[in-house]
């Protein structure tokens, strides 16, 4: 018998890298989440106002340090830092600013900013260093800005900024794009500083428009790029050790004809799953008229669409795409970010139109599952009064990534089995085989948030399965890696044990011929009530 089996773990590092560092967002109209608790709380003394662009960053315990819309930080205390006005990001920017913390030091942190091309702003890329030691210790902006575009005209540069943690002990990459080269410059970061000379990858894809999010997946093998009034969205493999994008593949939205001003088909947004193997897209129709009419709400439209990136072929993943939200131009919506949360989930920044926010967040509850069981919740992220716009704050992918798990199905092929629910039936056997880590491990699994654990084995096993195993599960892995950085690994995962359908035989089916033309109907679905009478079974017949 067939059995799916789903299991999820979560990774993050203690006084290093963590998810904590991503555990205070500060985005929208003065808007701001706390993740602390586990669960999304407004923040009500945000002192951002963007329209676009914003970034935070909190340390491992998840405490704030400060944030940041690219041309201004604010400390913990939501004062400005010195020296930290008048930056080269923009509030305008799709992306305008990326923290990292400087490897080996606990201290100081790089801001990574990318501008615009809106009013007096201006393009280009550029990164600034904060010590957080100084101004009593909250933090100032101790250098000007360093120019990273290596000549290219900054005009052609774009809003879109991403970093992920290198495959080299205590490294980061940052990127950014330019549509001048048609280029991505990948820089890395190690204990020394940002390194002077980039990496440099070129494209055949030529874009237009410098508006859209960059992403690169938690595992570090993936990057997607919107670039929004082509209508594209790009997808191409990732070497965290090298730093160099390749394999460029298309991925396709709903065609329409170049003067179709009302089909949601032009990307802005992009977010992976946490287990990098689904990819979704905000896209709008952005509208536009000088009138004065693209501040009206009814003339925008928006739709959340999913591909499954998993998939072996491009065929098969543009296949895949599923508009989740908004199919059908159904959805009154202006574009916006998407951006994984510490919670797993999925969260899309909702707007009226470029100057009119909105008082809550849409949520994919279920990132991982296929389709509408992704489970999209529209405006049910309550901003306690505040208002988001278009932006969301980007993170090193990295803080999200997770440990490998997989298991052997009945027909003996491993699959990867990370964050979904373990579905069984009653007499089925399954193990769970866990990624190895370095050194000697730790492992405690727990079950219904019991605080003994049941077993310290790396995988667990159940055979011969019944109803008593229903429940939720989880494991906490203590490991120290190769770069000597000590990690705790948790996830969770529930079990339910269904009973198998039990099947009778049909019964035989004879009629006779009465014209001799050789030919007779059979319906076959009268014999559904034989075979099961059970509620919510499907019957299909088969020619052999």
């Amino acid at each position: 018998m067939r059995q799916f089996i789903y299991l999820f773990l979560l990774l993050f590092v203690i006084n290093s890298f963590s998810q904590g560092q991503a555990n205070n967002w500060f985005f929208g109209e003065n808007a701001g989440l706390d993740f602390n608790s586990g669960s999304p709380v407004p923040i009500n003394n945000s002192r951002i106002y963007t329209r676009e662009g914003c970034s935070s960053f909190s340390d491992s315990s998840g405490d704030l340090l400060f944030y940041s819309d690219g041309s201004t930080v604010w400390n913990r205390d939501h004062d400005i830092m010195p020296n930290g006005q008048g930056m080269e990001g923009s509030n305008s920017s799709s992306q305008s600013a990326m923290i990292i913390p400087r490897p080996g030091n606990t201290t100081e942190y790089y801001i990574f900013t990318v501008g615009s091309a809106v009013g007096s702003d201006q393009l280009g890329f550029f990164y600034y260093t904060i010590d957080m030691t100084a101004d009593g210790g909250l933090g100032d902006v101790v250098t000007v800005a360093n120019n990273l575009m290596q000549g290219v005209n900054r005009n052609t540069w774009t809003e879109k900024v991403a970093a992920v943690k290198g495959n080299e002990c205590q490294t980061f990459w940052a990127i950014s794009y330019t549509n001048g080269t048609n280029e991505f410059f990948a820089y890395k970061i190690t204990t020394s500083g940002v390194e002077s000379s980039p990496v440099r990858s070129n494209v055949s894809f030529s874009a237009n428009d410098v508006r859209g999010y960059l992403k690169i997946s938690p595992d570090g093998k993936k990057l997607a790029i919107a670039h929004m009034s082509d209508r594209a969205i790009l997808l191409y493999d990732f070497d965290d050790v090298t730093g160099i994008v390749s394999n460029q593949r298309y991925l396709t939205l709903p065609a329409t004809s170049s003067n179709d001003v009302f089909s949601a088909n032009r990307p802005y947004g992009l977010e992976f799953s946490a287990n990098s193997e689904k990819l979704y897209a905000h896209a709008s129709n952005d509208y536009y008229n000088n009138d004065g009419s693209n501040n009206n709400p009814i003339n925008h439209f928006s739709a959340l669409y999913q591909f499954d990136i998993n998939l072996p072929t491009l065929t098969q993943i543009n296949a895949s795409r599923v508009a989740i939200d908004g199919a059908n131009n159904s959805r009154n919506l202006y574009r916006g970010a998407l951006q994984l949360g510490p919670d797993k989930k999925i969260y899309r920044a909702l707007s009226e139109s470029y100057n009119n926010g909105f008082a809550f967040l849409g949520v994919i509850e279920s990132p991982e599952e296929d389709g509408l069981a992704a489970n999209y919740q529209h405006a049910s992220i309550d901003l306690g009064g505040k208002k988001s716009s278009q932006g969301l704050p980007p993170f090193i992918s990295s803080i999200f990534s997770q440990i490998e798990i997989t298991s052997t199905d009945s027909s003996g092929q491993t699959n990867i089995i990370n964050d979904l629910d373990v579905n069984l039936c009653v007499g089925d056997d399954f193990t769970t085989l866990s990624q190895l880590l370095p050194g000697t491990p730790i492992y405690k699994w727990f079950k219904d948030n019991s605080t003994t654990p049941f077993s310290n084995d790396p995988n667990i096993s159940f055979t011969n399965v019944n109803a008593s195993i229903n429940g939720l599960y989880s494991v906490i892995v203590e490991s120290t890696d190769i770069c000597g950085v000590v990690s705790t690994l948790d996830g969770e995962f529930t079990i339910e044990v269904y009973d198998a359908p039990i099947a009778t035989q049909p019964m035989d089916l004879t009629l006779c011929d009465d014209d001799n033309n050789g030919v007779m109907a059979f319906d076959l679905s009268s014999q559904d009530g034989f075979i099961n009478s059970a509620s919510g079974m499907s019957i299909s017949y088969h020619l052999s």
